[in-house]
């Protein structure tokens, strides 16, 4: 049944294209690309960048062919990154940090590693391949790596031996105070035995003394 409305084709289209205007997709649109701004780094239809010439900021822009970016006769303009930043959003994240190990747009680099020494624009990071690691750089890496780990197992090794020799030292002492302990109390108990059976014997000879007494009495 009709609504009266109108159903927006652009966004139902399932047409595939290389670089969408970046206008129109923010409209929920998809456009194709046909044209490329280098200062803003971004593509626009044919539609959308009459608006952007419009713009007094944008009036004095370098604008290309969508072929002069993809066909690589511009050899500093590889295809744009399409990500915008999450701090700045007017711009996109197009650099990187090697030393960081970081990406953000250039205000980011700007602000947060004006410092560092490598940082890149990514897409001629990419196109030009400037950061290729040599095989025998790894190898050598690795081997320095696995040398590390073999003198840190040997640390361990050379660690446990230690522990094992004081815990055999530990006990043995444990064995020995316990013994000390054991010979002093059997010294204790033999101590108390012979007192108390030189005291009984004692007292045993006087009893035996007053019997032998009252027994000569009684005879006499």
């Amino acid at each position: 049944m009709a609504t009266g409305g109108q159903i927006n084709t652009d966004i139902l289209s399932d047409e595939f294209f290389d670089v969408s205007c970046s206008m129109c997709k923010n409209k929920g649109k998809n456009t194709e690309g046909e044209k490329y701004c280098v200062n803003c780094k971004d593509y626009f239809c044919l539609t959308c960048v009459q608006v952007h010439g419009q713009v007094p900021l944008c009036a004095g822009h370098k604008v290309l062919d969508k072929s002069q970016v993809n066909s690589g006769t511009s050899k500093s303009l590889p295809k744009a990154p399409t990500e915008r930043c999450d701090r700045h959003r007017h711009k996109h994240i197009d650099m990187y940090c090697q030393n960081h190990d970081n990406v953000g747009c250039s205000t980011c680099m700007a602000y947060d590693h004006r410092l560092c020494k490598d940082t890149f624009y990514i897409p001629e990071f990419i196109q030009n391949n400037t950061y290729k690691v040599k095989s025998t750089g790894v190898k050598t890496k690795l081997k320095k790596l696995a040398k590390t780990l073999e003198n840190q197992s040997d640390r361990f090794k050379q660690d446990k031996q230690r522990l094992l020799k004081k815990k055999a030292e530990i006990l043995a002492d444990i064995r020995k105070f316990r013994q000390e302990i054991n010979d002093h109390l059997d010294k204790l108990e033999k101590n108390s035995v012979d007192e108390i059976e030189s005291q009984f014997k004692c007292l045993e000879d006087k009893v035996e003394d007053c019997l032998n007494q009252l027994q000569i009495k009684k005879i006499s």
